[in-house]
Parts: structure tokens; sequence; C-alpha cells
């Protein structure tokens, strides 16, 4: 539930525009200044699009006139937005009146202009969390359709921030439930209200309409509040992705991890392939780093667009050193833009099946992340690849011991999690693999069949996995990383680590404090790079 908790009426104080841009580390030099830093920007604009909303009440309050929408459109350009989402519908409805004003103006001025919906505060409550709505309840069914009706008319593409899901167990629900489980039940009523409800009624009243679901980032509790990843993917015509991942000591927002944005993308665009747009994230408990950070990851995981949510937030005065901090790394994103599209992607295949239960390892693929193994996200079992990694979540597949004693049978390396080796133990198709029992600390097995088995210990909270020794962190990495992405590397925790083709590397520190990296792919000097990332910074290495 953490992303779903956004502040999702933006007040309008505060509003700051012109913001200037400040030096930082990483892929760009000290010396670009002047104009070659404009350069530079300009470059990383053209590659990359920049994003953002007008939500509903930023429509009534903030455009309400020429002068406002000229406001707006000076803080976009500078900013480098070049595509704007006007929402009809937060709770309240936008006046049509200045939807059309603002779409249209905009359109003028050379943006792409789309629509957007967050379905919020409306028809009957849900027992749960008080702006979500009860789903079984046909009057709120005829609401819904109202207003993506009124909404298809005005734009050809239409958004729906991530507030699509129930949490409703009220009598009508529970009747309607029946039998079934209640992710059973939220499955499939969300399907059916999305395609009867959403798709049918927009592309009735607008066939040139797509219509996109945006998906939050708490991807372990999809399938519990009705977000069917693969039904729901193959039902709307796009899907959009939410990479807000915040301070991550932050625990209202659930403290998540960096790396999550990174790892969520990934996962859901291997399930979305050309459906797949851009990455979301937002303002809220971030520092200046923290934002970019999000965006590096955001741009790292392959997104064409960079979305920042919104306007009334990203243009307030308390935000703009975080405005700042962007504007400055744009020339780094470019770059990087163009080094994750470079396939393929290389690394430890991570298998999360659609629909699986984290079962006590909620997120975990974020900490594994961060400990520098580079993870190749998959919703299919990785039965090809180098070097895979296993959790909780792959006992979801129930032909997982067979698969994984095939797997390894091949030669494969494989690290799991000492929680699913303890449920593995006993199965007779992994009756003789050696080393398949839970651990208080890593152990590294020798398969005969040349491969290697790693199990981690996995005890909450993980980042008491940041707590390896780095000694120990760098043999467990590397096990597993050199069979499958060629490259070695020495680096402390927080320390993450992309491969890209055959000789692209990025690595990212997370940390607060400097880090010492080592990264080896042959002999000798030639061989190795070595190079030391101030905290919160990027770097591309080519091999």
């Amino acid at each position: 539930m953490a992303s779903t908790r956004r502040h999702f009426l933006s007040g309008a104080a505060g509003l700051a525009l012109g913001l200037g841009a400040i030096a930082t580390d990483g892929l760009v030099e000290a010396k670009e200044e002047g104009t070659a830093m404009r350069r530079a920007m300009d470059g990383a604009r053209d590659r990359l699009v920049y994003s953002t909303l007008f939500t509903a009440q930023n429509v009534n309050a903030l455009l309400k006139d020429d002068a406002d929408r000229q406001r707006a459109l000076a803080f976009c350009r500078d900013i480098g937005i070049s595509k704007v989402y006007i929402e009809s519908f937060r709770g309240e409805y936008a006046r049509e009146e200045l939807l059309v004003a603002a779409r249209d103006f905009y359109r003028k001025q050379g943006l792409a202009v789309s629509g957007c919906v967050t379905t919020v505060s409306f028809g009957k409550k849900s027992t749960g969390w008080n702006l979500i709505s009860c789903y079984t309840n046909g009057d709120t069914q005829a609401k819904l359709e109202e207003i993506f009706r009124f909404t298809a008319r005005l734009f050809d593409e239409i958004m729906i921030d991530d507030f699509l899901f129930t949490d409703c167990e009220c009598e009508e629900c529970q009747a309607a439930r029946g039998g079934r489980s209640w992710e059973e039940y939220r499955l499939a009523l969300m399907l059916d209200v999305s395609e009867k409800r959403i798709l049918e009624p927009s592309h009735q009243v607008n066939p040139r309409c797509k219509v996109i679901i945006k998906y939050p980032q708490w991807y372990d509790n999809f399938h519990n509040r009705g977000y069917g990843v693969d039904t729901e993917t193959a039902a709307f015509d796009r899907i959009w992705v939410g990479t807000e991942t915040r301070n991550p000591t932050a625990e209202r927002w659930g403290a998540k991890q960096q790396y999550e944005a990174y790892f969520i993308y990934r996962w859901l665009s291997g399930i979305g392939g050309p459906k797949t747009g851009g990455g979301w994230f937002d303002t809220y408990d971030c520092s200046p780093e923290v934002y970019v950070e999000q965006a590096y990851q955001t741009v790292l995981a392959g997104a064409p667009e960079v979305f920042l949510f919104n306007y009334g937030d990203i243009s307030r005065e308390a935000n703009r050193p975080l405005m700042d901090r962007l504007k400055a790394a744009q020339p780094q994103l470019a770059k990087l833009a163009q080094v994750a599209s470079i396939k393929p992607l290389r690394g430890v295949a991570a298998y999360k099946p659609v629909n699986s239960h984290p079962d006590g390892e909620d997120y975990i693929f974020d900490y594994i992340g961060m400990l520098g193994i580079p993870l190749v996200p998959t919703h299919r079992f990785p039965g090809q690849a180098k070097s895979a990694f296993l959790s909780m979540h792959a006992l979801k597949d129930r032909e997982l011991p067979v698969k994984l004693a095939a797997y390894l049978k091949r030669g494969g390396n494989a690290i799991i999690t000492s929680n699913l080796a303890k449920r593995l133990a006993s199965e007779p198709a992994l009756s003789d693999v050696p080393g398949l029992a839970a651990a208080d600390q890593p152990t590294l097995s020798s398969t005969p069949w040349a491969g290697t088995l790693v199990v981690l210990p996995a005890k909450p909270p993980f980042t008491s996995l940041y707590q390896l020794p780095q000694e120990e962190l760098n043999r467990v990495r590397n096990a597993v990383v050199l069979p499958a992405a060629g490259v070695q590397m020495n680096a402390p925790p927080r320390v993450a680590l992309y491969v890209f083709g055959n000789r692209e590397l990025v690595v990212e520190n997370f940390a607060d404090e400097p880090a010492d990296v080592e990264l080896r792919w042959g002999s000798g000097e030639q061989g190795r790079a070595r190079i030391t990332l101030a905290p919160h910074t990027v770097r591309q290495v080519r091999r």
C-alpha cells in the first residue's frame, strides 16, 4: 500500500518558476559549463521524453486563464517537459472548458497532450481505504463508465493513475465472492470492470482512444487487490510503471530500496513488451539526491519517458532543489538511456511468477539488487540462464522442484534464499543436490554438474544483508555474476551493477559514503577498472 498513500490533492501554494542548474557528480565532467552544458542538456531532452501531469485540482486552480497556462508552459520548457497529461477526474471533475482550453493551448505550443483519470473518492466507498471504491457495486461501476466516457470525448490517450484496485470486504462483495478467495474474486472483478466499464465505453466514444493502466510500485501486493498484470496488460492498450521509491528510510512509504524502481520496470516490461510506456515518480520524502536516483533507475530500466508527478508539486518553491538536481542530471540521463537500450541485458535471472506470494520475503529482489547483483527480472522460469536467483515467490510454480533440478543438472548456477532452501530440502527431485539446506551464513556449494549453489540467509529486515562483510559479499556475488555477465565486482553493499551487452557497465552508489569499486573482466590492468564513487552517483564503464 506504500505508493497508494500518495498525497493526491495537490495544493497551489509556493509555485516556483525559472529554476537554475547546479553541478552534480557522475557521467558529466565538472568542466562542462555554459554553452557546452546547455548543448548537452538539449541533447538529453531530444533523446528522452519528460512529462508531467496537471491534476484535476491543478486544472481548476492553476490553469484558469491564459496567464496561468503561459506560466505553466514556461516552467515545463525550463525543465525540458515536452508532454503533458491533463486530468479530467481525481475525486472531482476538472471543468470541461478549462480542460479543452488547456488541451488546445498546449497542443498549439507543440507539446504532446494526453488525458488522465485517477479513480478515487467516487461511488460506494470501500470498507478498506476510504479513497478507494467498492467495484462490486453497480452505482460505482456506472459512475466509472461516466468518467471514462467524458474523458474519451476529449483525449485520444488516457492514463489511469494507480488507484484502480479494491480492498473492499462489504456484504455486497462477500456475497459476490462466493467460495472464491479474495485474490481470485478481485482479479476477476477488476478485469471485468476494466473491460466493460473503461475500455469498451472509451473505445466506443472515441475509436482512436488508447487507455493506459499505470501499475503502482507495490508489486508483491498486486494480486491481493485486483491488479492482474498478465490479464490486465493483455486487455489494456498500454501499461505504465510506478517507479516512485522515495527516501529508503521513510517508513510511511514502506522504506523502499532505490533498486525497486529498476526491478519493477524491468519485470513489468517483460510482461508488457511493446505495450510498456514510461516510469512515473514523485517528490514525496525525497532529498535532491534520492529524487534523481528515481530518474536514474527509471532510465536504466529502459523507460523511454520520465513522468514527473505532478505540476502542482514539482513547481513548488520547496521542491526547487529537486528540479535543479534533475536539470543538472539530464545529460547523464541521456547517456544512460543510450546505454540502457543496448541488448542483451546481462546478469542473474530473477524469477517472480505473476501473482506470486512473497511468503515473508516481501520485495527481497530490491535488496538483492542493492548487493550489487545485477538482476534480469523474469516472470517465466529462466531455464536457459547461466545464473538465477530464486526466492519464496518461485513456489507459485508448482513444477519448481523438477525445473530447478533440471536447471542445476544442466550446469546452471543458482542463488536461493535460506527459506526456499528449507522448503525444497525434502523434495525428491532435488535429493541429489548438495548444499540445499537453510543456514545462518551464506553457503556456496559446487554441484556435481559444474555449477554453484549459493544459499543466502534471508531474515527480515532484509537490510541486514547489508551487514555482510565485504569479502564474503564479493565471494557470493561473483559466484553467480561472473558466469552470467562475464564480470566480477568487489564493492560494498548499496552499490548496484548493471550490465548491457558485451561492453557497457554502469555502477551506482546509493550510500551516503564514498565507495571504492573494482571491476574485473579480464587479465592485467586492461581487464579491470578501479573507481571511487561519490555518494549517490552513477558511473559508466566500458570494458
